[in-house]
């Protein structure tokens, strides 16, 4: 999904399953380009890096996955 901040100027997308979102970009092709290589299979680094950025969005995740 799309979301644009025109006081800022900054487009992101995210998904509307899990709710993680890309950081902000001043143009549609930086954030489409950023989504595309943080979904990325088989690559170890992009996944690393999508749990550390899940992680910082979601810190609570792992308990309330705990608690449900």
């Amino acid at each position: 999904m799309w979301g644009y901040s025109a006081a800022k100027g900054e487009f992101i997308l995210w998904c509307p399953n899990c709710k993680y979102k890309t950081e902000p970009f001043d143009n549609k092709n930086a954030v489409i380009s950023f989504w595309s290589l943080m979904n990325r299979k088989g690559d170890e680094q992009v996944l690393s890096n999508w749990i550390k950025n899940f992680k910082k969005q979601f810190p609570n995740y792992d308990q309330q996955v705990e608690a449900a």
